[in-house]
């Protein structure tokens, strides 16, 4: 599943209605049904780009809306089944930061899901090129990285 498919708006101008009645978003787009594959899957990696030196919007809204859920669905939905997390940004773009700051959504999570931060820099690649995973050295990271979230 790839977020970018789907309309997830951000929080904005409500009454809080999801904290008062859960499950009860006024935003008129695709979280639920995101929401609905969440419940169907096994297991969950999430690949994050980084824009300015911080998490990509979309993950933000994403994240941002997980409010909406009651903290039974998140543990048993998302929490428990999110495995790990690969960041992808420079680190003279931030990229750094961008790991600080979604690591930091998972600060009281047990067990921790595995981080991995990509810097097509650190490949000799440039990030606009979208060629990252061409790498050999990038495609055993990612390998590395399965064989541990599969341990």
């Amino acid at each position: 599943m790839n977020l970018s498919d789907f309309s997830i708006s951000c929080c904005n101008r409500c009454q809080y209605e999801c904290f008062n009645t859960p499950k009860s978003c006024p935003l008129p787009d695709d979280l639920r049904t995101v929401y609905e594959k969440l419940t169907l899957s096994d297991g969950l990696l999430c690949a994050v780009p980084t824009y300015g030196g911080h998490a990509n919007g979309l993950y933000r809204a994403f994240m941002e809306r997980m409010q909406m859920m009651n903290p039974e669905f998140q543990q048993k939905h998302f929490i428990k089944k999110l495995k790990g997390l690969i960041i992808i940004g420079n680190l003279r773009a931030g990229g750094d930061r961008a790991l600080q700051e979604v690591t930091s959504d998972f600060s009281a999570q047990l067990p921790k899901p595995e981080f991995l931060l990509l810097s097509a820099d650190e490949f000799g690649r440039r990030a606009l090129d979208g060629d990252l995973t061409e790498s050999s050295a990038v495609k055993s990271r990612l390998d590395s990285l399965i064989t541990t979230i599969l341990s």
